[in-house]
């Protein structure tokens, strides 16, 4: 697929960041403006009772995840087996884990899956339960802080 650049377009991306930073920094003005009040204590009870009550910090939701970058497969992969090191993973559980959780994978996503695993397992990282043989897959288990599988014996690498 072929994108063309011209000069309509790059004006008309330019216009559309510029109204997102308006947006942003009219944003940004409005909570200025309501810490203050708050600080002031020139606020509504009701609006008080959402923000926290009196004498306490105001909350809002943190929107800075939205700014990172997105998660890369292997990134999350790495997170999910050591969120939970008593649990022995194939491709196939953590495949399905990875769909539960909402993360976007394609259909075709078991090989990179494995190959997430496996590389883990060689930096260390994971240790092989079970070694797979033909149809039966390789059992993957976080490594603990000591370097040794947690729960059960891992074997030979």
């Amino acid at each position: 697929m072929t994108i063309r650049v011209t000069k309509e377009l790059v004006e008309e991306l330019e216009a559309a960041a510029e109204q997102r930073y308006k947006r942003d920094k009219e944003q940004v003005r409005a909570l200025r403006s309501l810490l203050k009040r708050y600080e002031a204590g020139d606020l509504p009870d009701e609006v008080l009772a959402k923000m926290g009550g009196r004498g306490e910090a105001a909350t809002v939701p943190d929107r800075r995840a939205d700014l990172r970058r997105p998660q890369t497969l292997r990134g999350k992969v790495t997170e999910v087996c050591r969120d939970h090191p008593d649990r022995e993973w194939t491709a196939r559980k953590l495949l399905s884990h990875l769909k539960n959780l909402g993360f976007p994978v394609r259909e075709k996503t078991l090989g990179s899956v494995s190959g997430c695993l496996w590389q883990l397992a060689r930096e260390k990282k994971l240790a092989v339960v079970k070694r797979g043989v033909g149809s039966s897959p390789s059992i993957y288990r976080w490594r603990s802080n000591d370097g040794t599988a947690s729960a059960h014996q891992e074997s030979d690498e």
